[in-house]
C-alpha cells in the first residue's frame, strides 16, 4: 500500500516546516511569503509558527512564572516575620514606655506600624501572586439565546388588535366630548 501524493507529511518535515516558519517570523516574514515558501497553506504556515512558540515560548513563560512565585514566596516569609514579631515604639533612640500607676513598673509601648505596613505588603504579594496565577482573570460564561420567529398571522392578529383598541379609544373619548358639551 503505497502514500498517495496527498499525504500528510511526516513529522521530520513538520518539524523542520515548524522551525523554518518561526525562524521566518522571527525575521519578519509574512505569513504569506512563510507558507508559498514552505508550500503549505496559510492556515498551516500560522500554526506551524503557533506550534514552535508554543514548543519554545511557553516552557520559559511558566520557568518564568515559576522564578516570580518562589520570590514572591520568599517575599512573603520576610513579611509574615515582620507580622510575627513584637515592635515597640522609639522615640530619640528610646524605647517609649508607660507607667503602671498601681505598681509603678515601666511597660513597653508596642508599636503597630511594622505590623499593619507587613500586613500591606502582604496584600501586595497576595495581588501579585493572584495575577502571575490568573486568578483575577474576568470569569467566563457561557450564554445561549434562543430567537423565536414569530409569523406573520401573528403580527397581523397583534396589528388588528392595536387598530380595534385605538378605534374603540377614539370612540370614547368622541363619546366623552360629546357629553361634556
Amino acid at each position: 500500500m503505497g502514500s498517495s501524493p496527498q499525504a500528510s507529511p511526516n513529522r521530520a518535515v513538520i518539524a523542520e516546516q515548524t522551525a523554518r516558519a518561526y525562524e521566518m517570523r522571527l525575521k519578519g516574514v509574512s505569513y504569506r511569503r512563510i507558507a508559498d515558501e514552505l508550500g503549505v497553506s496559510l492556515g498551516t504556515a500560522h500554526n506551524r509558527v503557533r506550534e514552535a512558540m508554543a514548543e519554545r515560548v511557553d516552557p520559559l513563560v511558566d520557568e518564568y512564572r515559576q522564578f516570580q512565585l518562589d520570590r514572591l514566596d520568599s517575599y512573603r516569609e520576610a513579611a509574615v516575620k515582620v507580622l510575627e514579631t513584637t515592635h515597640w515604639r522609639v522615640d530619640h533612640g528610646r524605647v517609649v514606655a508607660l507607667e503602671d500607676e498601681a505598681t509603678g513598673t515601666k511597660e513597653p509601648l508596642a508599636d503597630d506600624g511594622p505590623v499593619l505596613a507587613a500586613i500591606d505588603r502582604l496584600l501586595r504579594i497576595e495581588e501579585r501572586t493572584a495575577r502571575l496565577l490568573g486568578l483575577d482573570a474576568p470569569a467566563k460564561a457561557e450564554v445561549s439565546a434562543t430567537v423565536e420567529t414569530i409569523r406573520p398571522e401573528v403580527l397581523d392578529l397583534v396589528e388588528q388588535a392595536e387598530a380595534a383598541v385605538s378605534a374603540e379609544e377614539a370612540r370614547l373619548r368622541d363619546t366623552a366630548a360629546g357629553q361634556g358639551d
